[in-house]
């Protein structure tokens, strides 16, 4: 019994200091540490640079799909269309990493660009289109999205990196 009374007793507290106490003027809600960080700054700071994302993640995935493409190589069985499916999961997801930025030099300004932002939003959108194609086994569907995402990696080599698309690293071929 003494228990229950010390139970309700503590609630009771809680539940009045939680209402504010009356006819007390509210005080200023304290900034949370990432209200306070710069809006540049990522929540999770970037482990790599953009162009190794590209070569070693999106570029690997983005030939994956175009690959199928080739005569024989459209997906046949289940385990081939999971991994399409797989690459079109990197590519949603790159797209949301490259928008943060990375460690390379130009990196920072470049995830501050509107249209470095777009350019990464297609890439999102894209492979999530690629990867509903696949989940739906609609290999048309999935061919339309592979010319959205070479138009969307033309577009943006054009714009950010059209001397050095690589900087020196290269796609291994499968």
């Amino acid at each position: 019994m003494r228990t229950a009374v010390w139970v309700l007793v503590g609630t009771s507290s809680l539940a009045v200091a939680g209402c504010g106490g009356g006819g007390q003027t509210p005080q200023e809600p304290q900034q949370t540490q990432s209200a306070q960080a710069p809006a540049t700054v990522p929540a999770v700071p970037p482990a790599m640079s953009i162009n190794a994302l590209m070569v070693d993640w999106v570029d690997h995935a983005a030939h994956a799909l175009w690959n199928v493409e080739q005569p024989g190589q459209a997906p046949k069985d289940e385990k081939a269309w999971r991994e399409v499916e797989r690459h079109a999961t990197q590519l949603a997801a790159a797209g949301t990493l490259t928008a943060l930025g990375g460690t390379g030099q130009a990196d920072p300004g470049w995830a501050r660009l509107p249209a470095w932002k777009m350019y990464s939003q297609q890439l999102t959108d894209v492979g999530l289109a690629s990867f509903n194609a696949a989940r739906n086994r609609n290999f048309a569907e999935l061919l339309k999205n592979n010319e959205r995402l070479l138009a969307t990696c033309e577009s943006c080599h054009k714009e950010f990196k059209p001397e050095s698309p690589t900087e020196g690293r290269v796609h291994d071929p499968e």
